[in-house]
C-alpha cells in the first residue's frame, strides 16, 4: 500500500479497556495513524503515562477540576481542558480528522453529534450514547461510512454487509455472545455468585460494568440495540446467540438465502484497525493470529436462555417499544449494576429491579437528545430509589 498522510485522531475514553487497545494500535501504525488528543473522565495519572507512550499533547478530563499536581507530572507545552465542553472542543479541533469513541456513559453523544455534523469521521464503541441518542447520531451522518463500529460483532456484522452501513436485502442481523462465566453453571445456582465469580470472564478482558452486563447478557440486549441504530434495522431483523467458542462475530442472513460470517480472534485491535484504517487494509508486524481452520470449523450456535439471562429479554422488549423505553434501561442497568458491584444487591437482583422499574416507566418518547439524557438518569433514579438510596451516580 503507498504511504499515506497520517490520521490525526481525538480520542474520548483513552483509559478504559477499548481506548487502551486504540493506544495499542496507534503504536503499532505510527506512520498511520497520530493521537492528537487524548480524554477521560477521573484517571489522570492513567493519561498521563498514555502520553508518555505516545507523545499526545492535548489532554481532557471531563470528571475532575484542574489539577496543577497532575499537569506538572504531564509533558512540557501540554494542553489541558477540562468538563464535558472539553470533548465537543477535542472532536471539532481543525487538527482532528477522526474522532474515536471508547469511552462508555451519555456524555459522548454531544460531541459525536457534532464531530459527525462538522463532517468529521466517528468511530465509535459506545453502546449508551447510541441507544439513548440513536434517533439523533445516525440522523447526524453526512455520508456512507462516516459513522463506524469498533465493537467486535457490530465491526463484523458492518464487514459483512460489504463494509456498509445498510441493511438492504437483509433478512436478519445475528451477534453472537460468548456464553460468559455461567452458560453452564446451573440457573438456580446463579442467585448466589460473587462479585469475583461475575467478573471472571472466559473471553475478553474489559472494565468491571460491562463485564457484569456482558455475565447477565444485557450487554448484548444493548448490542442488538446498537445495531438497529448503526444498520438501521428494526428489531425484528435483529437478533442474538450464544457461540461458545467465540470464532465468529457477526452473521448476516440475506433475502436470497445466503449467510455471511465473519471469524476472527477475539483481540480488540483487530475491529479497530479495521474501523479506523477503512478504505485500506492494514497488515499486522506480528499479526494477531487468526483462528485455525481446523477450529473454527466446529461451531456451536445456542439460543440464549430466558431463565438463565434474563437481562436479555428485558432489552430486546425495550428495543421493541422504543420510545423512552432504550435509554431508561439504560440508566437503570447501570445503578442496578453499580449496586451489585458495591455489594448492596444480589446478581439475581438486577434483572428484578430493572423489571421493576420499566413496568412502572410510562414510556415518554424523547423530543431531544438532551431529553433522552434526562430518561437514562431517571432510569437510574428509578433503580436506587427502590434500595433506598436517592443519589444517581452518573459515570458516562
Amino acid at each position: 500500500m503507498m504511504d499515506k498522510k497520517s490520521v490525526r485522531i481525538a480520542l474520548i475514553g483513552a483509559t478504559g479497556s477499548v481506548g487502551r487497545s486504540v493506544v495499542n494500535v496507534c503504536e503499532t501504525f505510527r506512520k498511520r495513524f497520530v493521537l492528537h488528543s487524548m480524554a477521560a473522565r477521573n484517571n489522570a495519572g492513567a493519561l498521563i503515562e498514555l502520553q508518555e507512550r505516545t507523545g499526545c499533547r492535548v489532554l481532557a478530563l471531563t470528571g475532575t477540576r484542574r489539577s496543577r499536581e497532575f499537569e506538572k507530572r504531564a509533558a512540557s507545552g501540554t494542553r489541558w481542558l477540562h468538563g464535558d465542553d472539553a470533548l465537543v472542543e477535542i472532536a471539532l479541533d481543525r487538527e482532528v480528522d477522526l474522532v474515536v469513541v471508547a469511552s462508555s456513559g451519555v456524555s459522548a453523544i454531544k460531541p459525536v453529534i457534532e464531530a459527525l455534523g462538522a463532517g468529521k469521521r466517528v468511530c465509535i464503541a459506545n453502546k449508551e450514547s447510541l441507544i439513548a441518542a440513536g434517533k439523533w447520531i445516525s440522523g447526524s451522518v453526512r455520508y456512507e461510512n462516516q459513522l463506524l463500529p469498533l465493537d467486535s460483532e457490530h465491526n463484523a456484522l458492518w464487514q459483512c454487509l460489504g463494509k456498509k452501513c445498510s441493511c438492504d436485502g437483509v433478512a436478519k442481523l445475528v451477534l453472537t455472545a460468548s456464553g460468559g462465566p455461567f452458560l453452564s453453571r446451573p440457573a438456580d445456582s446463579l442467585a448466589h455468585v460473587t462479585i469475583k465469580e461475575v467478573l471472571k470472564h472466559p473471553v475478553w478482558s474489559m472494565g468491571p460494568k460491562i463485564t457484569v452486563d456482558s455475565a447477565s447478557m444485557m450487554n448484548k440486549g444493548f448490542e442488538i440495540m446498537e445495531a438497529g441504530v448503526l444498520f438501521g434495522c428494526e428489531p425484528e431483523r435483529v437478533s442474538a446467540v450464544i457461540h461458545p467458542e467465540s470464532h465468529v462475530h457477526g452473521i448476516v442472513e440475506f433475502f436470497d438465502g445466503t449467510r455471511r460470517m465473519a471469524a476472527f480472534t477475539p483481540d480488540m485491535r483487530i475491529p479497530i484497525l479495521c474501523a479506523m484504517a477503512y478504505p485500506d487494509i492494514l497488515q499486522w508486524p506480528e499479526s494477531p493470529e487468526a483462528p485455525p481452520v481446523e477450529e473454527v470449523s466446529v461451531m456451536t450456535f445456542l439460543e440464549i436462555d430466558a431463565t438463565r439471562f434474563p437481562c436479555f429479554y428485558i432489552a430486546r422488549e425495550a428495543f421493541k417499544k422504543g420510545g423512552g423505553y432504550p435509554a431508561f434501561l439504560v440508566g437503570a442497568d447501570e445503578a442496578a449494576v453499580n449496586l451489585f458491584l458495591q455489594g448492596k444487591i444480589a446478581y439475581r437482583e438486577i434483572p428484578a429491579l430493572i423489571e421493576e422499574v420499566i413496568e412502572e416507566y410510562s414510556g415518554h418518547d424523547p423530543s431531544c437528545w438532551q431529553e433522552a439524557v434526562e430518561i437514562v438518569k431517571e432510569g437510574g433514579i428509578r433503580v436506587r430509589e427502590k434500595t433506598g438510596e436517592s443519589a444517581y451516580d452518573d459515570k458516562g
